[in-house]
């Protein structure tokens, strides 16, 4: 969605898909990390909403997972 002002960003991250707090706050942490280096000059807002659960939960996947779906909607919003 659009907006007139800045970037923002919106995560819904349920204990239900994301079983350990360290996880959440990890995935937390990474996208709001990657999101001001691919948004920042944006005016968008952006709501990540985790509809599956993560059973392997490996970082250095997830992050490059992240990384090529930022970069897809980038290239969309241009």
């Amino acid at each position: 969605m659009v907006n007139d002002k800045e970037f923002k960003l919106g995560m819904l991250l349920p204990k239900k898909n994301i079983k350990l707090a360290v996880h959440r706050n990890y995935l937390k942490r990474i996208v709001r990390n990657l999101s001001k280096d691919f948004f920042s000059e944006s005016k968008i807002s952006l709501i990540l909403v985790s509809k599956k659960r993560i059973l392997n939960f490996r970082k250095d996947k997830l992050r490059r997972e992240i990384n090529t779906l930022f970069l897809n909607l980038l290239r969309a919003i241009e």
